[in-house]
């Protein structure tokens, strides 16, 4: 499908996939922190909104700030796993 090539395969030294790890694990300590400073303030708030208008804001604010993104995801210049080469499988 990747035309045999190894897909977990290093270049270089290996620090990409060293950064990409820490970014990975800094995203799961800043979820972790979103989900617990989230739940407090939820509690000291008088009013809290439905679960499905808080849910639906979260997704819309993700939305909106998702564009800022888009510059980094430019193409790696490897072939993708996904990419039809042909084969028919």
């Amino acid at each position: 499908m990747n035309g045999g090539v190894d897909a977990l395969r290093t270049e270089g030294d290996g620090r990409g996939q060293l950064t990409a790890a820490g970014l990975g694990f800094a995203a799961c300590l800043a979820w972790s922190y979103f989900v617990i400073a989230n739940g407090i303030t939820m509690r000291q708030v008088a009013s809290v909104p439905d679960n499905s208008i808080w849910t639906a804001c979260i997704g819309i604010g993700a939305f909106c700030g998702s564009p800022t993104l888009l510059p980094l995801a430019k193409p790696s210049g490897g072939t993708s796993p996904f990419a039809d080469v042909g084969g028919g499988h």
